[in-house]
This record gives structure tokens, C-alpha cells and sequence, in this order.
């Protein structure tokens, strides 16, 4: 049913929804008490409050299966309110050598544990490997200058508008992979 739910594609489309937050998480592998922190800090996912998992569930820490369950259940639940992609780690030679399977094996057994890790793998090789997230007027508080800028990204080709708050001035920036916030300095 979760296969169903999912609906297996390379890409997936993500809604920020009018008035609420979008948050995106990341390599969380196995590090449940990390996870626990992410909701406490930010909310459970709602139809308000929806989550982007992005990929690296799997492997290095203690908890992965919880954590899958965890995000299973909240697809379930109300399938608009999280998103899982694919990381590397979602993958039969990463699960076999930095600990999924071991996971697997130590919780439900040698036989239940392989057998498990197969249909677990059904999952991940269904799951997209990238996202598109709508464009939305957000903010975006600049660590460099201090402002708070209204964000703008054009859905047509990606573009990134700042406008200042406090003069209603227009920039045309950019956001690095890093998530900083460049502005280009007059006469750039």
C-alpha cells in the first residue's frame, strides 16, 4: 500500500503551503534522537508543516528502521505532508557495507532481517531521486547583512528575487548549495 501511496517516479512535487513551512531534512542516518529534535523544533508534518526527506535515512546510525517507519506512517497519514527522496544510502551495497542490513539482522533475526532488508529495498528503488518545490513568496533572514528579505523564485527558470523589507528595494540574487544568500554589490 505504501508502494501505492508513493507512486513510484524519478521526480517528485513538492507544495510549500500558503501560510505555513517547508522543511527540508537531511543525512539523517539512523540518528533518531536528531529526528525527534526536528519535530520538536519545527512540528510534527501537517497539511500546514510538510517535510522533505532528503535521502541518507539509511545506514551509519542505530535507528533507521524507526525512522523509516516514522516517515512511512506520516505518508500515510496524509501522503501531501512528506516527501522522501533517495539518497546513496538507500542502496543494496551501501546497506550491506555501513550498516542497514546489520540493523536489520540485529532487530528481527538473520532470515527476518534479510528478507526484510529485500522489501525494503523494493521501497527505495521506487522512491524519486529528486524534488521539485513550487515556487512561493517566503522570507529569507540574511546571516551577511541582517535583513530580512521577501524571497521570490520564478518557476519558469529558477531565478531568485529579493526584495528588502525595509526599502522595498529589488535585487536579483542567488542561493548557494550551501544555502547562503548572495547579493550582488552595485555595479555587479
Amino acid at each position: 500500500e505504501l508502494l501505492h501511496v508513493m507512486s513510484p517516479q524519478p521526480l517528485t512535487f513538492a507544495t510549500v503551503p500558503p501560510s505555513g513551512k517547508f522543511v527540508v531534512v537531511g543525512d539523517t542516518h539512523g540518528q533518531l534522537e536528531d529526528v525527534f529534535w526536528i519535530f520538536f523544533k519545527h512540528g510534527f508534518p501537517s497539511s500546514t508543516n510538510v517535510y522533505l526527506f532528503n535521502g541518507d535515512v539509511a545506514d551509519r546510525g542505530s535507528h533507521s528502521v524507526e525512522i523509516f517507519v516514522i516517515i512511512f506512517l506520516f505518508k500515510w497519514l496524509n501522503p501531501a505532508s512528506v516527501h522522501l527522496l533517495r539518497g546513496n544510502h538507500e542502496d543494496d551495497y551501501c546497506n550491506l557495507n555501513y550498516g542497514f542490513c546489520a540493523e536489520l539482522r540485529h532487530k528481527f533475526g538473520q532470515y527476518e532481517g534479510g528478507s526484510l532488508h529485500q522489501h525494503f529495498l523494493e521501497v527505495f528503488y521506487a522512491l524519486p531521486l529528486s524534488a521539485v518545490v513550487d515556487a512561493w513568496p517566503g522570507e529569507y533572514s540574511s546571516k551577511n547583512t541582517g535583513k530580512i528579505y521577501e524571497l521570490k523564485i520564478s518557476k519558469e527558470d529558477g531565478k531568485v528575487q529579493l526584495v528588502d523589507n525595509s526599502t522595498r528595494k529589488l535585487f536579483n540574487g542567488k542561493i548557494t548549495a550551501e544555502g547562503e544568500l548572495v547579493i550582488p554589490q552595485f555595479g555587479e
